[in-house]
């Protein structure tokens, strides 16, 4: 991966906590007597398009921005994600108002599809396996010899 921090994925279970625990953040544009104020925040796509539209603490964190996307279905299963304001990606450990999200600001997600791999084998087959859950996701026979090995097209469509 091009960025030198984990990709978050819904398969592997997390970011689908409650509260984060953080109280009291303060932002610009929300009231800053209530931690609990709401702000309108939207989510897009690369290309620009409104992908969700959330009502979030200042204190939210990646955990509960991805339980809000996830009860959107705006990603697939085990897709890996990034979400950012500006070039400040959200991390496991900062809260909105960390990186200086305010009312109707924009977040980027970046959706990558979830890591596979492809073995070969000396029983006559060969499979696809996903990385996160170490689940075999299917079986290639009809073989006749040993497979000796196997790879993705250049896409990562095909095996």
């Amino acid at each position: 991966d091009p960025f030198p921090f984990p990709w978050p994925s819904f398969a592997d279970g997390k970011g689908r906590s409650g509260a984060s625990g953080r109280k009291g953040a303060e932002t610009a544009g929300v009231d800053k007597s209530d931690p609990k104020a709401l702000l309108k925040v939207s989510v897009l796509s690369i290309r620009g398009e409104v992908v969700a539209t959330l009502s979030a603490e200042p204190s939210w964190g990646l955990s509960e921005v991805l339980a809000a996307i996830e009860e959107q279905s705006v990603v697939a299963p085990g897709a890996r994600i990034k979400i950012f304001h500006g070039l400040s990606p959200l991390l496991a450990h900062a809260s909105f108002a960390d990186i200086g999200v305010i009312e109707d600001s924009r977040l980027t997600l970046v959706v990558l599809p979830p890591r596979r791999v492809v073995t070969s084998s000396l029983d006559s087959t060969a499979k696809l396996w996903d990385m996160a859950s170490g689940e075999c996701l299917q079986t290639f026979g009809g073989h006749h010899r040993d497979v000796l090995c196997a790879a993705f097209s250049p896409d990562g469509e095909q095996v």
